[in-house]
């Protein structure tokens, strides 16, 4: 049976507050002091004494990314529950279906601008972790930062983009043009039903150049070929694809995961793109590492369309915007690789943007 924990206390500092989500410190009974998150759509504004209800399920499994607290409700000292914010009349698609954080979005389909024959041509990164979001742009910005990058974050990871530091750390330094929540994710600039509409969107109504996919911080995997959340990037891959968007894959590699299925091409990789996803994807791979990475016996180099690609060292120019380059723990010192294939990506869709030479992946070959 499924297993969630929680406890009340009171909430005794604010330590960061903005639009849609508050973290703070709360006492609970014991004295036991837990840091905490809280989605302010859902449970509104907290406040330095207010009583909180605690899901302390991550504390207690010693989870990484989602290992704090998270609001259920807040009560005030008068005992009124706070409600979440206000909604609007256009709120009428509900995210968190059927459960208690169910919350009304206003979609970005019915936005004035939306419209769903505007993908052709466009280059479409799909990643397979949230930590390479900010490599992608970072190698697009460096060959042209007037592109307009957009974001969609889907649901295979958390389901609030308020939870990424990333997002926040790109949108402060105008890297990106706008993020689309879409499926059961919430909390971006826009909200989307679907993710091919969310594609559809970024270009039609944030106006984008190039749109980045990527599930939210948390990935979940389990060791096997199919239990994984990365497996959702052949799906958008695909959706990509089929929309007529120059379909571009990050390999997820590591030059020194301690698990031997990440080395190298991740088996991660190796599934999606040798099994699960479609044929004719662009795959960007460090051209100084093609041969490691892409070898002939990889079966999913006969599927796809490999494109060796020179990086760019992406470090000096994240650095001065104050964005971080971590994954899985791990510096870009500790672990190039995986922040170099992500360049690679970006460095790819760049290259793409509106050339007339290049009409599909197809071409590629």
């Amino acid at each position: 049976m499924p297993t969630s924990t929680r406890c009340i206390a009171t909430i005794t500092k604010i330590t960061f507050n903005a639009s849609g989500i508050a973290q703070g410190i709360a006492d609970d009974n014991h004295g036991t002091s837990t840091p905490f998150t809280a989605y302010t759509a859902t449970v509104g504004h907290p406040e330095v004494g207010d009583a909180i209800i605690l899901n302390t399920t991550g504390i207690s499994l010693g989870l990484g990314t989602g290992g704090m607290a998270f609001a259920v409700a807040v009560l005030t000292p008068g005992g009124d529950v706070r409600s979440g914010d206000t909604h609007s009349p256009a709120d009428h698609i509900v995210k968190g279906r059927y459960t208690s954080d169910q919350t009304a979005v206003v979609p970005i389909e019915t936005h004035a601008d939306y419209a769903e024959d505007a993908l052709p041509e466009t280059p479409v990164v799909v990643c397979m972790l949230h930590s390479q979001l900010p490599a992608v742009c970072a190698a697009i910005r460096l060959q042209n930062p007037e592109l307009r990058i957009a974001y969609i974050a889907t649901d295979g990871g958390a389901l609030h983009a308020g939870f990424s530091q990333t997002v926040r750390a790109l949108q402060k330094s105008g890297w990106l043009c706008g993020c689309i929540t879409a499926g059961q994710a919430m909390g971006g600039d826009f909200e989307a039903v679907t993710v091919a509409s969310a594609l559809c969107g970024a270009v039609t109504v944030l106006k984008a150049d190039i749109v980045v996919i990527c599930q939210l911080p948390g990935n979940a995997g389990t060791g096997t070929a199919f239990g994984h959340s990365g497996l959702e990037q052949g799906m958008w891959l695909d959706i990509a694809q089929r929309l007529g968007g120059r379909s571009i894959a990050a390999l997820r590699a590591s030059s020194s995961d301690p698990r031997p299925r990440h080395q190298g091409t991740s088996h991660h990789s190796r599934t999606v793109l040798g099994v699960t996803s479609g044929h004719g994807h662009l795959v960007a791979v460090p051209s100084e590492e093609a041969a490691y990475l892409a070898g002939n016996d990889q079966e999913w180099t006969e599927r796809q369309l490999v494109a060796p690609i020179v990086v760019p060292d992406i470090r000096e120019i994240c650095a001065s915007a104050g964005i971080s380059l971590r994954s899985m723990g791990r510096s870009y010192d500790e672990d190039p690789l995986i922040f170099k294939c992500a360049a690679a990506a970006g460095t790819l869709a760049c290259s793409l943007y509106r050339r007339s030479d290049v009409r599909s992946n197809e071409d590629m070959k």
